[in-house]
């Protein structure tokens, strides 16, 4: 963590802002990504449970690092 904030939280504000911004389009994109994957692999239960518990967990931690970020904007 002590790297993600000295490399996008001790910049200006803005550049905070716009990284939050980015982290959360990024987060949606995987979210439909998996909505997508879970029609598509719907009839394959083995491969649907793989892939959209991967996709979910990646939009998950992209929630975490999106969250530390309000968190410390905050603080400004």
């Amino acid at each position: 963590m002590s790297l993600l904030s000295g490399s996008l939280l001790l910049g200006s504000l803005d550049q905070s802002i716009y990284w939050l911004a980015w982290l959360r389009s990024v987060e949606i994109s995987v979210l439909q990504l998996a909505r997508s994957a879970a029609s598509i692999l719907a009839y394959d239960e083995i491969g649907f449970k793989t892939c959209f518990c991967c996709l979910t967990s990646i939009a998950l931690s992209i929630e975490f690092i999106a969250l530390f970020i309000i968190v410390r904007l905050e603080v400004y």
